[in-house]
Order: structure tokens, then sequence, then C-alpha cells
């Protein structure tokens, strides 16, 4: 019984014939072939590095006049991506390109440039992590606050927001470098990102202050009866909660409606 299973075994491993081997060989070796001999911007990493250092738009030019084998579509692809993309600011959004020529990549079915693309953007994912790591030690042997709330990113994420009772820190998450900090007039008890890079913070007095990122700029909203323990946020509407009521706001800052608190 025992070697009868051992021979069907057998027979049910894959087999190719000699000539099927030599072929997939064959083609493998030409597929190789082709790839070294393709202009070095097919490699996602060295057209980062050039798009980084020297534009995109110098990239195309390169391209323009190179005689590597696919050049013609390499250039193609990418000025389609570059009227795509249209003013693009490397410096605050340095993934932005890589992003796209990834998706562009999985139309395409270049596989191995899709795959190469979102090692990168995982690598960079994980350099940005790493960098943020180095906030703490600007906090001393004991690092964070015990009264610090935590860290929360702006709905574009373009921004990191160290927040505390007392005291907010804006960061650059790609930098891992402040940019800007805020010290309210009273105790923070509540934030939340609502869209792109505007800001809710609400306060131990029931002000509740909106913060544009970009512009740098705070301004009071409206004024509740109690502590803004929480906020919560969905499209145009923010609900506001205190201990003994739920306050409905709209984007303008006009209250909408008052809800009892009955769950004590």
């Amino acid at each position: 019984m025992s070697n009868q299973s051992n021979i069907q075994s057998t027979w049910r491993m894959p087999f190719n014939p000699p000539s099927e081997q030599a072929q997939q060989l064959a083609e493998r070796t030409i597929r190789d072939l082709r790839q070294q001999q393709r202009h070095k911007y097919w490699d996602v990493e060295y057209l980062q590095e050039g798009i980084r250092k020297n534009g995109l738009e110098a990239v195309l030019e390169e391209l323009s006049s190179a005689e590597e084998p696919d050049s013609t579509e390499l250039h193609q692809a990418l000025s389609e991506e570059n009227d795509r993309i249209g003013n693009w600011n490397q410096e605050l959004e340095p993934q932005k390109f890589l992003v796209m020529w990834r998706d562009r990549a999985k139309t395409e079915q270049w596989d191995d440039i899709c795959r190469q693309a979102d090692n990168m953007l995982f690598d960079h994912r994980w350099a940005s992590l790493q960098r943020l790591c180095d906030i703490k030690q600007t906090r001393g042997d004991l690092g964070f606050d015990p009264n610090r709330i935590g860290l929360m990113p702006s709905a574009n994420g373009k921004y990191l927001l160290d927040i505390e009772q007392e005291f907010i820190t804006v960061w650059n998450p790609q930098t891992g470098k402040p940019i800007t900090s805020w010290n309210p007039p009273i105790s923070i008890r509540s934030a939340v990102a609502l869209y792109d890079d505007l800001i809710a913070i609400g306060l131990q007095d029931g002000t509740l202050f909106h913060w544009e990122l970009s512009e740098d700029t705070q301004y009071e909203v409206i004024k509740i009866e109690g502590s803004i323990d929480k906020i919560a946020s969905k499209e145009d509407y923010c609900v506001l909660c205190t201990q003994n009521t739920f306050f409905l706001i709209d984007e303008d800052g006009t209250l909408e409606r008052e809800i009892p608190n009955s769950f004590d």
C-alpha cells in the first residue's frame, strides 16, 4: 500500500519535458537581457532620485533623446503622468509621484516596477516613523509629559500634532522636524482632525477653536457651557460632548441642537 501511494505521489508531481524547460529558460534569459538593456529610469529608484535632484521635466528631456529599448514607451507614460500631476510641490508631497507611478505600473501590468514602487513606499513610511521617534528625545529623559493627549495627523497627512493639555507642537512627518506650536489660553481637553489641514480643538472652559495649519491661524468658533471632553465629526458637522450635554455644531460654528446626556 505504501509503495502504491509513493508511485501515485510521483505521478502527481509537475513534470515538464526537456524541450519545454529549455524554452522557459530561453524566455527568461531574453527577458533578463532586455531588462539589462533598458534605460536606467525603468528602475524606480533611479527614476525617483533623478526626479528629486533634477525634476520631472529634466528626466523627460533626457528620455526624449535616449536610444535604449522601450525608452519611447517610458517617455510617453511619464509625460502623461506629468500632465496629471499638475503643480506638484516636492517638498510638501515628496511621495506623490511615486504613488502615481505605482498606480500607473499596475495599469500597465509592469509587475516588477509595481513591486519596486511598493517596497520604496513601505521603506519611506517606516523611515518616517523612525524619524518621529526622535521627537520624544526633545522632552528629556522622562520622555513625553504624562498629561499629553497624544499624537494626531491632519486629515491630509501633511502634519503631525503632538497634543498636550497646555501646548501643541506641529511636526513635519517627512523630516521629523517641528513646524510651529500653539499655547492655548485654557487647558485642552480634546481635538480632532476635520478635513485638509483644519483641526478642531476643545478647551476646558467650553471654547471650540479651529486651527488652519497651513496658515498657522487659530480662531474661536463657539463657546458652550461645560468642558469639551470629546469631539466627533462627520462631513459638515461636529458633536461637542460635555458631561451633561451633546452639542451639534455646523461647519460655520452655528449651534444646531442640544441633546441632554442621559447615559449616567
